[in-house]
């Protein structure tokens, strides 16, 4: 599987030493939201708790939960991720923390694209990799996937097809 190597997953998966994707968490607001120039020059995740800003996520986000929920930061969870951008216009919150190629096409499909703004303040970068499974053999052989991995980088083949799997660039 394609994912975040954390401790759970690596209990039963090996995984390659480089990333070839690293998805940023950038933080999103109303574009008429009264702190705007605040939140725009947020640097830390105290500086949210200090603002007093309320995050608006989606049930099952660990991130959120470890980073947000876990340091004190008020929290409001909408059931899915295409309602958080609703939610953001309609003011019930002051501003999600997500990966932007997948907002962007929730936020547009939600015709909220002149009522959301995308700020350049990114939280806690995550680094995907391929897992597999410690029961298949080939799981040993993850060394000569990672240096295919860092030739393609080089040569730019990652980065075409990222943007060919997100469909859009990002704002």
């Amino acid at each position: 599987m394609v994912t975040v190597p954390t401790p759970e997953r690596l209990q039963y998966a090996n995984t390659h030493e480089h990333p070839f994707y690293i998805k940023k968490q950038t933080i999103f607001t109303s574009a008429d939201h009264p702190k705007l120039e605040q939140i725009k020059a947020i640097q830390s995740l105290e500086d949210i708790k200090n603002l007093d800003l309320t995050v608006v996520t989606y049930v099952g986000n660990g991130w959120n939960e470890q980073n947000i929920v876990a340091h004190g930061i008020r929290t409001y969870h909408a059931p899915y991720l295409k309602n958080v951008w609703r939610m953001l216009a309609n003011k019930r919150g002051d501003i999600a923390i997500e990966w932007p190629v997948a907002a962007w096409s929730f936020i547009e499909e939600s015709g909220l694209s002149k009522d959301i703004v995308q700020t350049d303040v990114s939280f806690a970068p995550m680094s995907f990799h391929l897992l597999i499974s410690k029961q298949y053999a080939i799981s040993k052989r993850l060394s000569e996937f990672d240096a295919v991995i860092l030739q393609m980088k080089r040569d730019g083949t990652i980065d075409a097809i990222v943007e060919r799997y997100m469909g859009m660039s990002q704002p």
